[in-house]
């Protein structure tokens, strides 16, 4: 639901799954705080900002006390992680250099779809900055990354490219 941008009903679901796991957590993966991960991502791709710093923290909370409770195994997979440094770009005052590391790195460590979200959240994100160039050549990169897999992003993406108005060269 979330990656084809049907964010109400991708939220509304991820937040029931949050309050399960918050009730059963012998249920909750021993990954991290993936479900909370996903509506951070969510959040982000909306704009929200304040909520989606305050997932963030609610996420290095939960990782932090893991660790303190000598739960070692419990953190994020390299995917995971490059998903929640994305969240954290889409969230701050990033530099666009910031964001290329990004991206290569999912080229590399990113899973199914989340190497197409990277790029696609970059544009997003470059968008709300006013950064047209740098959004439209985020939103090709996501376009040519969707080209290589099967995948549910490409009307997102389309909706992106769009978004950035007409090509000029």
């Amino acid at each position: 639901m979330y990656q084809t941008g049907d964010l109400d009903r991708a939220a509304g679901y991820t937040r029931r799954v949050i309050e399960i796991e918050s009730r059963h957590p012998e249920i909750a993966s021993g990954s991290g705080p993936i479900a909370v991960l996903l509506l951070a991502r969510i959040e982000a791709y909306r704009g929200r900002v304040d909520e989606t710093r305050r997932l963030i923290a609610e996420i290095e909370g939960s990782l932090e006390r893991a660790r303190s409770e000598g739960r070692t195994s419990v953190g994020f997979s390299p995917s995971d992680q490059i998903l929640f440094e994305m969240v954290d770009l889409a969230s701050c005052e990033a530099t666009s250099d910031r964001w290329v590391q990004l991206l290569e790195r999912s080229m590399r460590d990113s899973i199914e779809q989340q190497a197409i979200e990277v790029a696609d959240l970059y544009g997003t994100w470059a968008l709300r900055q006013g950064r047209t160039e740098e959004a439209r050549r985020a939103f090709a990169e996501a376009a040519a990354r969707a080209s290589r897999i099967p995948n549910v992003m490409d009307a997102r993406v389309n909706r992106g490219l769009a978004a950035t108005g007409p090509r000029t060269t």
